[in-house]
């Protein structure tokens, strides 16, 4: 089996390794993954008794809870719900959630979501948030949930279109260090509708059937002390190492100087994701 990106691999391990995998999540991103979980589900057919949905790349689960948290609301039964992850770290977090609310509905499993073990037409809903980017293999990612949807089903695919979060952070650098190349994670550049779009079509989605809809969240900060902890979570790590010891104590004044001189240490860092919505 192949690796999904490393970088992201090994923050998320770490991460959640140390802490409570819900609370971390939730910290390190700043609450955004759940501000674009909660907004895809709304643009999701509804779920039912008899809805079956896959929670892709599920991290611990912020999906799952936020579909359990709305049929709860809404006094409809919870529907059957599949949560998958590449990341022992990540499963371990969604299972601790499970077992402790004794939910039957949900199970949880380590898998690569570019080799997807459902069978054919299986599911009602299928929800990829913000993961799709760290397959090994994201072509074939859209494949396995082309194919694991049944006829009539829906999918719901997220990437970030502008990452707010890690501009701003190689401002940073960059001011610290003018001489440090830009830190990105990803393997790929996805912030073009296009390339996600494409994605979605060569795994098997009609063009006509994929809508995409751009979705603004803020990264936002209670105060100095909250910003440079976000700032300094594992996932900056890497954005960090063109620094020396006497740069790196720079930083985190250097983070809040330009939070506060851009006006975001108030309204929060805009990012934008991209919401895409297929139908088989």
């Amino acid at each position: 089996m192949s690796k999904p990106n490393p970088k992201m691999l090994s923050f998320c391990d770490n991460l959640f390794r140390q802490t409570s995998a819900v609370a971390s999540y939730e910290k390190a991103s700043a609450g955004v993954t759940r501000h674009v979980s909660k907004h895809l589900l709304s643009l999701l057919p509804p779920f039912t008794s008899d809805s079956v949905v896959h929670d892709n790349a599920c991290g611990p689960g912020i999906c799952t809870m936020d579909i359990l948290e709305a049929t709860a609301k809404s006094s409809s039964p919870p529907p059957r719900i599949y949560a998958t992850d590449y990341s022992e770290a990540m499963i371990k977090g969604a299972q601790d959630y499970i077992d402790k609310n004794k939910l039957s509905n949900v199970t949880a499993q380590v898998m690569d979501g570019s080799e997807l073990t459902f069978e054919d037409d299986m599911f009602t809903h299928s929800i990829t948030n913000l993961g799709i980017f760290a397959f090994p293999d994201a072509e074939a990612g859209a494949g396995h949930i082309y194919r694991t949807l049944k006829p009539g089903g829906a999918a719901a695919v997220t990437v970030w279109k502008h990452s707010g979060n890690i501009e701003f952070v190689n401002k940073v650098i960059k001011r610290i260090n003018p001489d440090a190349k830009p830190f990105y994670p990803l393997k790929e550049d996805w912030s073009p509708e296009e390339k996600i779009r494409g994605v979605m079509v060569v795994g098997g989605f009609s063009d006509e059937n994929v809508k995409m809809v751009e979705h603004e969240v803020r990264w936002r900060f209670k105060d100095r002390a909250d910003a440079v902890e976000l700032m300094n979570s594992p996932f900056w790590a890497a954005a960090k190492e063109p620094l020396d010891e006497e740069q790196l104590k720079k930083y985190d004044d250097t983070v809040w100087e330009l939070l506060v001189s851009s006006g975001e240490a108030e309204t929060g860092i805009s990012m934008t994701a991209w919401i895409a919505l297929a139908t088989k």
